[in-house]
């Protein structure tokens, strides 16, 4: 049933979108080109790659768009089909269950993709500009990364390649779960193009919601900072991790069950 679903995706479409998605990275790593004939082994790829820049535009663009990244190649797919009718040709060969399960999968897996492959290209083409040596906290000390800014702080001092691998792999879940939010809200909202940008508006919200609280204490609770391997201005710090995540898991799962529900066994 998976291949059955995934075979609605069109690859060119998804193709032409991870290219265009590259020249964000790409734009990110042209400053540090020059930088790399002058560099006197105080950089690495571990403090100038996109998700540990803190002085680079694209790399904040990038980020602040992470949710629209995400949704893009298939947060919609599943109202696309129930618009269409398609979705009534896949519960002919299964059930709703096994159905509804490819859907979820592809959205999840295309929107943890589509932020992972930027995210890894960026990081690994560092190393053909920079010397792989680990970060030093004082010779590094500008870029401020303690443990109130980044998560697992001690982790990025003595395997800093781990660190960063980790951070991809992190900032990619959630551009899976921002998917899976598109695809609940698309089921609710009438407009797709609306329902595309619900990840990257409540993405805005938090971040404005944040700058209205004492993060310093409370920690930050938008996305933009807490998927970074550091964050920006802020205190990073799990319980306002845990509170987003639980409620985009919550949303997710009751609007899209009850959305599938309504539009197709009404």
């Amino acid at each position: 049933m998976f291949k059955f679903i995934f075979r609605r995706i069109n690859r060119r479409y998804f193709f032409a979108l991870l290219l265009l998605i590259l020249l964000i990275p790409l734009f990110q790593i042209y400053p540090s080109i020059s930088l790399a004939t002058e560099n006197h082994f105080l950089d690495s790829p571990y403090t100038r790659w996109m998700s540990i820049d803190p002085f680079n535009t694209m790399s904040a663009i990038f980020f602040i768009l992470l949710p629209l990244i995400a949704a893009l190649p298939a947060g919609s797919l599943l109202r696309k089909d129930i618009d269409s009718g398609f979705i009534y040709q896949s519960l002919i060969k299964s059930n709703v269950r096994q159905v509804l399960r490819s859907y979820l999968s592809i959205s999840f897996g295309l929107g943890f993709i589509v932020v992972l492959i930027p995210l890894a290209v960026n990081f690994g083409l560092y190393f053909f500009l920079f010397p792989n040596i680990v970060p030093d906290n004082l010779l590094n000390s500008n870029l401020l990364i303690i443990h109130q800014n980044t998560l697992f702080v001690t982790l990025y001092y003595s395997h800093p390649f781990l660190h960063a691998a980790l951070s991809i792999l992190w900032s990619a879940f959630w551009g899976g779960l921002f998917s899976l939010f598109v695809t609940a809200s698309s089921l609710w909202i009438k407009n797709t193009f609306i329902a595309l940008m619900s990840g990257l508006v409540l993405q805005i919200i938090l971040l404005i919601i944040s700058s209205f609280l004492p993060t310093l204490k409370t920690g930050s609770l938008a996305p933009f900072e807490f998927t970074r391997e550091t964050a920006l201005t802020t205190n990073i710090k799990w319980l306002p991790i845990l509170v987003i995540l639980f409620a985009l898991l919550c949303y997710s799962a009751y609007f899209i069950f009850r959305g599938v529900k309504k539009r197709v066994f009404w």
